[in-house]
């Protein structure tokens, strides 16, 4: 494919720098403050972040079985992550993580998201169907 158009007209690959072992994508989320950092969790679990558009990659440590990755929009160095075994969250742009998963009463986590008009607000689905919120 060629270069993308606005508007969605034609498309290109931007994985090629993606380890071969990423077959697909599981999630996708971009910086809001710096469109061209993309974040992507693959199948097998880890994120990988690109910080030029797509055109190379590298692994983000410290995160495993994630499913789900967003990006808070007040403060793009906030990033969660939804995992099998709940959520995690780093401050520093995902160099390291921690848990937050105090009052999770399911911790299979599937999709994150962030609510555009309260940013503080994290909601999370969960394997079992659940919907939970993090205020």
């Amino acid at each position: 494919m060629t270069g993308a158009v606005a508007g969605g007209t034609s498309w290109r690959v931007i994985n090629t720098g993606l380890r071969s072992a990423v077959v697909g994508v599981r999630a996708i989320t971009i910086d809001p403050a710096t469109p061209s950092t993309i974040y992507v969790c693959s199948p097998s679990g880890f994120i990988f972040k690109s910080a030029d558009g797509g055109g190379s990659w590298t692994a983000i440590g410290g995160v495993a079985g994630a499913r789900s990755v967003v990006i808070d929009p007040t403060d793009s160095s906030t990033i969660y992550a939804g995992t099998g075994h709940g959520i995690v969250k780093s401050t520093d742009r995902g160099e390291s993580w921690i848990g937050v998963n105090t009052g999770l009463t399911d911790t299979s986590i599937s999709m994150l998201a962030i609510d555009p008009f309260t940013p503080s607000t994290l909601y999370a689905v969960t394997f079992r169907r659940a919907v939970l919120q993090k205020r």
